[in-house]
């Protein structure tokens, strides 16, 4: 159990190279889960889904169609999202070889 004071350290109090691994590991895993057949097909079946419920509801169905508006932005937000873990590996390693002037992978 952890104590009440206890803080897991931030990315940006550790060493630079493990923010960077930790980075990629992410990175790699969000690559995947994007990639995946299943999850590609579940996006594309759901955004259908809530597409068409938002033109066949009714003039007065105010709430449904904003229902599946925030459906359809949920599933952009998380695909966004995905997409940023990517991106922000590779910025962290770009500013890492900048600041450091190489990595560790070209040192060994």
């Amino acid at each position: 159990m952890k104590s009440p004071g206890f803080r897991s350290p931030s990315p940006l109090r550790q060493p630079p190279s493990m923010a960077l691994r930790e980075a990629e590991t992410a990175a790699v895993a969000a690559h995947e889960t994007l990639a995946d057949p299943g999850l590609r097909a579940a996006f594309e079946r759901l955004q259908n889904h809530y597409a068409h419920l938002m033109r066949r509801s009714a003039p007065g169905d105010r709430d449904g169609r904003e229902a599946a508006y925030l459906m359809l932005r949920a599933l952009d937000a998380l695909a966004a999202d995905l997409a940023g873990v990517i991106s922000g590996a590779r910025i962290l390693r770009h500013n890492y070889r900048s600041v450091i002037g190489t990595d560790e992978d070209e040192q060994k």
